[in-house]
């Protein structure tokens, strides 16, 4: 019995067509809707970001503030090293 291809892809095609409309027609949303959820997205989006740069800044600012006073610590004790390194070397 011989098969006849054109048959079965006109099938296939048009049953692929009307599911493809039915899928189509089903998941667009309203102008609105897609309006007021890339704008509420971007607002989020936006916020996390100023959030995160906030908290990145808080942290930098006290590691700065750590750094420095860790610093003044060390010039205080190679300045007081060297005061006492000159005496000795009066002394012998």
């Amino acid at each position: 019995m011989p098969i006849n291809h054109s048959q079965d892809v006109t099938v296939a095609a048009s049953s692929l067509t009307s599911s493809i409309d039915i899928t189509a027609a089903a998941s667009e949303p309203t102008p609105s809707v897609t309006d007021t959820n890339a704008v509420t997205t971007t607002s989020n989006k936006t916020q996390n970001r100023m959030d995160t740069l906030s908290d990145l800044t808080v942290q930098l600012n006290e590691i700065t503030e750590d750094r420095d006073k860790w610093r003044d610590k060390c010039s205080a004790l190679e300045k007081r090293y060297s005061e006492l390194s000159d005496v000795s070397m009066c002394e012998l």
